[in-house]
């Protein structure tokens, strides 16, 4: 699913945001 883009952003933000995304999961106080 890693290829998939989110519910509302697109594939190419998902792409550069996706190594951000495992950090937000990982670190939510990082907001």
């Amino acid at each position: 699913m890693a290829d998939e883009p989110t519910n509302t952003e697109p594939a190419a933000l998902y792409e550069r945001r996706g190594s951000v995304a495992i950090i937000t999961l990982n670190r939510p106080r990082a907001l």
